[in-house]
């Protein structure tokens, strides 16, 4: 009988040690979990701001092709009038 107590007394401390470990994991759990989306929402918030900068970027660039195209467009009309004005040069001696 005496060994029967002293199994059962074992076995709570043993069952107390298990409780408080679980507490102690659960404790940590609930802690990573909670930096987990803290870090979430900071690289969420990271994301967006590249996002929003890359649209700008792309803003940027679409006006410069613009501008280039115009450029080009521009330099095609100053030769055509280059031309015809060597032309009317070119006719009139």
């Amino acid at each position: 009988m005496g060994f029967i107590i002293g199994l059962n007394k074992v076995l709570k401390q043993q069952r107390d040690q298990e409780t408080a470990n679980n507490s102690v994991l659960t404790n940590e759990i609930g802690n990573l979990k909670a930096m987990i989306a803290s870090d979430r929402e900071k690289y969420q918030e990271e994301l967006l701001k590249i996002t929003n900068q890359i649209k700008k970027l792309r803003g940027v660039q679409n006006a410069f092709v613009n501008e280039k195209k115009n450029v080009e467009h521009l330099e095609n009309q100053l030769h055509e009038k280059d031309q015809k004005i060597l032309q009317l040069t070119n006719y009139i001696k």
